[in-house]
């Protein structure tokens, strides 16, 4: 089914193969990897190379993180399947791909550290929070506030994220909103719940995410958001979130209904 003529089908069996790691279907997957013209039928290849652990798809992973002409999504993908592929991350690893000119392998260097938790190399994504490329720049916001670092080595890293509140890109500024709510600042609670009014729905719903994923440290901006907006989909993410945390439930699955 792997070879199907059929897009969906090929789609199916590559979830399925994900979860095996037998050779014929490794080398099929890298076939795919390399040739499908469909767009979320190589979405699908990409992840199964790295569930699967696929060591033998590492260079076309690279080539694609490495070629800013692929979509975004793709070159998300295969740097989550690339770090599914490497057991560890030494540190002169990290150098490599934080000081790489492809702006693919800093946000792998970013990926790394997020997933792997190397904490004590986290001064060598910091120069990224001025980085040109956008992408770079919410990476390296996104393990800081996972990693919930606000200081290291004495350097107040919170200070920093303060200027990016006022991103050129809207997703970048919420992800900088969301790393200062989680360490409790008013300027980012303000700012992320100034984006749940932005005219663009997907910034909305971005800024909704984030609040969602901040857990009981945006819970009060959440409860108020969901009694405000008249937006459904907004609604409806801010639904979810209140569900998990056992607040405003009766209301929030009557929304959903």
């Amino acid at each position: 089914s792997l070879s199907d003529a059929n897009s969906l089908l090929r789609a199916a069996s590559l979830q399925l193969s994900s979860h095996l790691r037998d050779s014929k279907l490794q080398t099929e997957v890298i076939c795919l990897l390399k040739n499908e013209r469909n767009f979320f039928v190589r979405q699908e290849a990409i992840k199964s190379a790295g569930l699967m652990k696929n060591l033998g798809a590492k260079n076309d992973l690279e080539k694609i993180i490495a070629n800013d002409q692929r979509e975004h999504e793709e070159r998300a993908l295969a740097i989550q399947s690339l770090v599914f592929l490497m057991d560890d991350a030494k540190r002169e690893e990290v150098v490599i791909l934080s000081q790489s000119a492809r702006g693919g392998f800093r946000e792998l260097a970013c990926q790394l550290i997020l997933e792997m938790e190397l904490k004590d190399d986290i001064d060598l994504i910091l120069p990224f929070l001025k980085d040109h490329r956008r992408e770079v720049r919410k990476a390296a916001l996104e393990t800081i506030g996972s990693l919930r670092i606000h200081t290291f080595r004495g350097k107040d890293i919170l200070a920093e994220v303060v200027p990016m509140l006022q991103d050129i890109d809207p997703k970048v500024a919420i992800t900088a909103a969301w790393v200062l709510l989680l360490n409790d600042q008013e300027c980012g609670k303000k700012a992320l719940f100034d984006f749940i009014d932005h005219k663009d729905k997907e910034v909305r719903l971005f800024a909704t995410g984030a609040f969602v994923k901040s857990g009981k440290y945006g819970l009060a901006y959440m409860k108020e958001a969901f009694q405000k907006t008249r937006d459904p989909f907004v609604k409806m993410n801010l639904s979810i979130g209140l569900i998990g945390q056992q607040e405003f439930v009766e209301s929030a699955c009557n929304a959903l209904y």
